[in-house]
C-alpha cells in the first residue's frame, strides 16, 4: 500500500475496507494520499480543490518518488456531486478510491451506504475518506468513525521549538490496530517515517 501505512498497520489494510483519515488541516496529509496513488489503479475524487492542480501535484510527487505504477483517474466532484461519486463506486474494481475531502458528504446516508455495499461486494476496493480535523460536525464524524473499517489519525504537536508530526491507526477491523504514534517527516515531495526519537 504505502511505506507509511505499512509501518503503522504492520500487515497493511484488510481488503475491501473503508479507511477514514483525519488530519490536522495544516499538515500536508495529501502527500500520503498521493503515495497511495502510486501503488494501484486509483480514482482520486476531488471535492473542493481544483482537479488540475491535484493532477499536477500527483504527477510531480510520482516523478520525485520513482514513478507511477498504475493509472490515476482524477474525478471532479466539486459542488457536492454525489452522482459522480456513486458512479465511481460502481465502476471501480481492484482499485483505490480516494475522496479528498469527504467533508461535503459526511451527512449523506445514501452515499455512505453505497460505499459500504461496494466494499461488501468484494470488488477489491480500498476507499479512503480524507477529512480535515474540525471541518465537520462532531456527530457526523463520530458516526463515520464507527462505520469505517480503519481509522487513521494524523496530528501535529508543538514540543519546545519543534512541530512533531505523527500518525496512528487505533482502529483496524480484521487487522492489527496501532495505538502507538509513529513520527513522520515531510518534504515538498515525500513523506517518510522518522523513528530517530521517541514520540512525545
Amino acid at each position: 500500500m504505502t511505506a507509511i501505512l505499512d509501518e503503522v498497520l504492520g500487515r497493511g489494510i484488510p481488503a475491501d475496507s473503508i479507511v477514514l483519515m483525519v488530519s490536522d488541516p495544516f499538515l500536508p496529509a495529501e502527500l500520503i494520499l498521493y503515495e497511495i496513488c502510486t501503488s494501484r489503479i486509483t480514482y482520486y475524487v476531488v471535492t473542493e480543490r481544483h482537479p488540475e492542480r491535484v493532477s499536477a501535484e500527483i504527477s510531480s510527487f510520482a516523478a520525485a518518488s520513482g514513478g507511477m505504477k498504475e493509472e490515476v483517474h482524477i474525478v471532479d466532484a466539486r459542488g457536492r456531486n454525489v452522482k459522480i461519486v456513486a458512479d465511481v463506486l460502481l465502476e471501480a474494481k481492484d482499485a483505490n478510491v480516494i475522496i479528498d475531502t469527504f467533508s461535503p458528504f459526511v451527512d449523506d446516508d445514501i452515499l455512505i451506504e453505497n460505499m459500504m455495499n461496494a466494499c461488501a461486494s468484494h470488488n477489491g476496493l480500498w476507499i479512503f475518506l480524507f477529512v480535515p480535523r474540525g471541518a465537520c460536525d462532531e456527530k457526523y464524524m463520530s458516526r463515520l468513525s464507527y462505520l469505517c473499517d480503519v481509522f487513521v489519525d494524523m496530528r501535529a504537536e508543538r514540543v519546545g521549538d519543534d512541530i512533531i508530526m505523527k500518525i496512528a491507526a487505533p482502529k483496524v477491523r480484521g487487522g492489527n490496530p496501532s495505538t502507538r504514534y509513529v513520527r513522520l517527516r515531510f518534504s515538498s515531495s515525500s513523506v517518510e517515517v522518522d523513528t530517530s526519537r521517541d514520540i512525545v
